[in-house]
């Protein structure tokens, strides 16, 4: 295996001295062949039928390739990527049907001269003794181990393992099953003590403004069902299907007002099952919830009327006030609830 690494090696070396400018690839291909078939007759059916490829706008220009039917002619400057290998050699000393057959395959990318060797771009080196490892032979390294008494321990450790063999495995599958108990353990220990937090966390998290319907404002804007901010209780009134209902400013998302010709458009996004945020986490999915709403009012000022839009732009400049203020009152809580904890 070594002679015929080295004797590829020298085939490469002749390729990279007969590419030079103006020379058709056609015949560096056949000064190739007449080294292997000269020198190594053996080798000649199992030679690689393509020694490299010029590079190009396409990665591989295939119709400049060194063949033995390219009458291309290399030019100074021109880039190739050559390869040359052989396939199917015999290894006697193989010792199964895979090992007894193997392949050698070298290549570089070279840079072509007027009138010297091609200039190897790809420079590696490539000598058996720096890309080969070698490894020595079972009984060898058995014998080395033999004649050092520091490792006579180890040794006599793996036999008496060798001898029983079912003892690690038996004594694995019961680290498992200790390790695995006492996960389970934890895991029930710290999801008995969080269970009430949670849950209290959740219930906190649920915010009703009102408890029945007699415990809504009694405000004009309401029973004309227009959109109506209760500061109170942070609390946003919406007339759907002629019925005002109300949204605690913590399910709403985010809220937007655009103009659009004569009319303006409030709209509403809330949380809901599916969405992203920490509030869209704690949401009952069992219920019915609304994604989103759009209320539109005309801009037009009639007899000195004040026009329906106005309603909408307050009440988007409404929520925003109680949102932000909200989201400070919820920070801070959240802060105090650090404290509590570092100072227990």
């Amino acid at each position: 295996m070594k002679n015929t690494y080295n004797f590829l090696l020298e085939c490469e070396e002749v390729i990279l001295k007969e590419l030079k400018d103006d020379v058709p690839l056609c015949d560096v291909y056949k000064i190739v062949r007449e080294k292997i078939e000269k020198e190594r007759p053996e080798l000649a059916n199992k030679m690689t039928n393509n020694l490299g490829t010029a590079l190009g706008i396409e990665f591989r220009e295939s119709t400049i390739a060194i063949t033995s039917k390219c009458t291309a002619r290399a030019k100074k400057g021109m880039t190739f990527q050559i390869s040359i290998g052989f396939s199917s050699l015999d290894n006697p000393d193989g010792k199964d049907d895979q090992s007894k057959v193997y392949a050698l395959f070298i290549g570089d990318t070279i840079f072509v001269n007027e009138n010297e060797p091609c200039t190897i771009l790809t420079s590696s080196k490539k000598d058996i003794s720096h890309i080969a490892i070698i490894l020595k032979d079972d009984g060898g390294q058995d014998d080395e181990v033999d004649e050092t008494p520091a490792i006579q321990p180890r040794r006599a450790a793996v036999e008496k393992v060798r001898a029983d063999p079912s003892a690690p495995e038996e004594s694995r599958q019961d680290n498992q099953k200790t390790l695995l108990r006492r996960l389970n353990e934890r895991a029930e220990v710290r999801l008995t003590s969080q269970g009430d937090k949670v849950s209290s966390e959740k219930a906190r998290k649920i915010n009703n403004a009102y408890k029945s319907e007699g415990q809504l404002p009694q405000d004009p804007d309401i029973q004309d069902l227009k959109l109506y901010m209760d500061k109170r209780y942070e609390t946003l009134i919406l007339p759907i299907n002629g019925t005002p209902t109300p949204f605690h400013i913590s399910a709403i998302k985010n809220v937007s007002l655009a103009v659009e010709g004569e009319y303006i458009y409030l709209r509403i996004n809330f949380f809901h099952p599916g969405g992203i945020g920490k509030q869209a986490d704690t949401i009952d999915k069992e219920n019915v919830y609304i994604k989103e709403l759009t209320y539109r009012a005309s801009n037009d000022k009639k007899d000195d009327v004040v026009p329906a839009s106005n309603n909408l732009s307050h009440v988007h400049k409404l929520i925003l006030e109680i949102q932000k203020k909200y989201k400070d009152q919820e920070l801070e809580r959240k802060q105090m609830e650090g404290v509590i904890k570092q100072d227990a």
